[in-house]
């Protein structure tokens, strides 16, 4: 089995150390580390990770502002029926002695 940053098994043949993946079919290069896919993956994942945080907060701010828009409009409209409830009885009490 290959690993990364070995010489292939029997030598090399002085080509600096470089093997190709079997599975990738990238070429590895000895003593490089960790290859630039590999850090760029990780980067790749948090990067989604953040904007999927991002992505989540801008709706909840959303979804905040929509709750106290609605309730406002709730407690607007209670008024108003308040108001209308109060003033039935006193509108049928007019009619009453018209």
């Amino acid at each position: 089995m290959f690993k990364f940053g070995s010489r292939p098994e029997g030598g090399g043949g002085g080509t600096g150390g470089g093997g190709v993946d079997q599975r990738t079919g990238h070429r590895a290069l000895s003593g490089a580390g960790l290859a630039n896919r590999v850090l760029n993956g990780h980067c790749g994942h948090v990067m989604k990770l953040k904007t999927g945080i991002i992505v989540l907060v801008v709706v909840a701010i959303g979804l905040l502002i929509a709750l106290f828009a609605t309730k406002k409009q709730a407690d607007d409209q209670r008024a108003k029926d308040a108001a209308a409830i109060l003033e039935f009885p006193t509108s049928l009490t007019r009619r009453a002695l018209t």
